[in-house]
């Protein structure tokens, strides 16, 4: 009998491409509703937009930049500013093609392609045209962002995230200072909306709004509220059921526990969703495709906890969430910083390194420095995020939206012994990472007629932190008949730089050893040797677990020779890889 296999196709891969506009400024010719005196320079959507491509980079086939970074901003994400384009009507319309470029490459292999279009910053209803969105040379009406850019782009599907405020910063929560900002209604009317989106049904869309059609931006987040909200959320924060996928019923649900218990009507925003009507379980993101080696993962965060804020060393607020008591969830966090993790008044130091999967209940805790408050942050002190988000607010929320489709629950809700991301089977705990340095160097030599001794060094050391450091150098060289060779194991303290593409470390050291000289013909000299003195090294990672390192050391040894105690000092240096883990 013969067994005839028919070949099953390849599952179609799925490609994600991400054009992210952010515009502070205002275009000359423009103004609000009160004319140009209404509207001023913005101070984040840059980084609303830098955020966002940081973000969604390391799982973006391409990802097209249009801002224009302040220097803050440039000294927070220095590996986007080569890659920012100046957000004019003609870099849109330049990204744009090369959108619609990729995406039919995409088709024509049987992929699907999903598209991010993000734009952060002013609204305006001055436009006799109609209301639109301020780029730095002009506007973009809601028939330009429809036939220019949505009908050139028959993606598998579009998200189209708007946050658009209308005015300058809307709390200043160190003075005081409070301003109403505004969106243009005709962009954030639900009706509107949903009538506008009906000619596209691969289309969906995430909009900043509230009751009184207001948006904002906050100083104590560094962003605007309503992008870092989507970005928390985005981060894994939503995951409701725990499936690793972030759909836009929870997005929607996640925004609005955030914003629920924020009681001034100026402050408080919400989000109208709509997804895709071709697909209306279509996920923004599958938390799934990050790779784990460029991410750090921190798993099983307990809404008993309270509110969870999640900064980096430079300040950046990174996330927030606020678990109900029955909802766990995971996060993905860049690497290759430390981040400070606080809850309800305590604040714990975790060293973000790639790969890693740290335990939320492997943190230590310590009682965080108090900070001083203005009067107008009271409202979103008070009420941002104070709402908790879990399974229950989910289920309420998505009863009274008909418009979104509930995730399904078989997953069951993710809980602290069921993290909602996919993780490696083994995790490591939030303990230390080590470094192997495998190098080649030279010393100087007993002998002084033999010059420079070349070898190997073995070095483990950990890579973070301060610690100590074991070594063992083995070096040797020949001069005619005269041969002679080292070997000495060294144990040393070492601190360094925080974890980072450059770090220098440095410390003192000590050791044992063995020295022996031979010449043709004659017995071999040999002696035991103790060293004492420091090194100095710098190393550069090409990889998350690949880097190069560059060496010294001045030891001072203590050996016999020639029938008597000889002290000398004698310096070596080291080239080599590390390798991490």
């Amino acid at each position: 009998m013969a067994l005839v296999g028919v070949a099953q196709p390849a599952p179609a891969a799925s490609r994600l491409h991400a054009l992210i506009i952010g515009n502070n400024e205002v275009p000359a010719e423009r103004g609000g509703r009160d004319g140009p005196s209404a509207l001023v320079p913005l101070r984040y959507a840059d980084d609303d937009a830098a955020a966002l491509a940081a973000f969604i980079g390391p799982v973006a086939a391409s990802l097209h930049l249009l801002t224009l970074m302040d220097a803050r901003t440039q000294a927070l994400y220095p590996e986007l500013v080569s890659r920012a384009k100046p957000p004019t009507l003609a870099a849109v319309d330049e990204a744009v093609t090369l959108l619609a470029q990729e995406v039919t490459r995409d088709l024509a292999r049987g992929d699907e392609s999903i598209v991010w279009l993000f734009f952060s910053g002013h609204g305006s209803t001055s436009n006799p045209e109609g209301p639109e969105l301020l780029l730095s040379d002009g506007g973009m009406t809601r028939e330009l962002l429809y036939d220019r850019v949505l009908a050139r782009l028959p993606a598998t599907s579009v998200h189209l995230l708007i946050d658009a405020c209308y005015a300058e910063s809307v709390v200043r929560p160190r003075d005081s200072y409070a301003e109403i900002v505004e969106l243009p209604p005709a962009v954030t009317e639900p009706a509107l909306l949903r009538a506008t989106l009906a000619r596209y049904p691969h289309v969906g869309a995430v909009v900043a709004s509230s009751r009184s059609a207001r948006a904002h931006e906050w100083d104590a987040l560094g962003h605007g509220v309503f992008t870092h909200e989507l970005l928390s959320a985005l981060r894994g924060g939503a995951d409701v059921n725990g499936d690793g996928r972030i759909e836009y019923s929870e997005v929607s649900a996640f925004i609005s526990a955030a914003n629920r218990s924020v009681s001034d009507p100026r402050a408080r925003l919400e989000a109208i969703a709509h997804p895709p009507r071709r697909n209306r379980s279509a996920p923004l993101l599958s938390l799934s495709d990050f790779p784990p080696s460029r991410m750090t993962r921190l798993t099983n965060i307990s809404g008993k906890r309270g509110m969870i804020q999640i900064t980096d060393a430079s300040g950046r607020r990174l996330a927030t969430v606020h678990n109900a008591a029955d909802l766990s969830v995971s996060l993905l966090l860049p690497s290759g910083s430390v981040l400070f993790v606080t809850a309800d008044g305590v604040e714990a130091e975790m060293s973000a390194r790639a790969g890693d999967v740290v335990r939320f209940s492997d943190l230590r805790f310590e009682p965080k420095r108090s900070r001083p408050r203005g009067a107008l942050a009271h409202a979103l002190e008070r009420g941002l995020f104070a709402t908790a988000y879990g399974r229950g607010y989910y289920e309420g929320f998505t009863a009274n939206a008909p418009g979104l489709l509930s995730v399904s629950f078989q997953h069951g809700a993710a809980r602290e012994d069921s993290p909602s991301l996919p993780t490696p089977s083994t995790q490591r705990s939030a303990g230390p990472s080590f470094r192997l340095g495998v190098g080649l160097g030279g010393s100087g030599t007993v002998a002084r007629e033999l010059g420079t001794s070349y070898g190997v060094q073995l070095a483990l050391r950990r890579s973070d932190g301060a610690g100590p450091g074991i070594a063992l150098d083995v070096v040797t060289v020949r001069e005619g008949a005269l041969r002679e060779s080292r070997a000495a194991g060294k144990l040393g303290w070492f601190w360094q730089t925080a974890p980072a593409s450059f770090q220098a470390y440095g410390g003192p050291l000590v050791g044992v050893g063995w020295i022996l000289q031979q010449i043709d013909g004659s017995s071999a000299r040999s002696s035991a040797l103790a060293l004492s003195g420091f090194s100095l090294g710098a190393l550069t990672r090409l990889t998350d677990w690949l880097g190069v390192f560059a060496e010294v050391e001045g030891a001072a040894e203590l050996m016999r020779r020639d029938s008597h105690t000889e002290v000398s000092f004698r310096p070596s240096a080291w080239l080599g890889s590390t390798f991490e883990w």
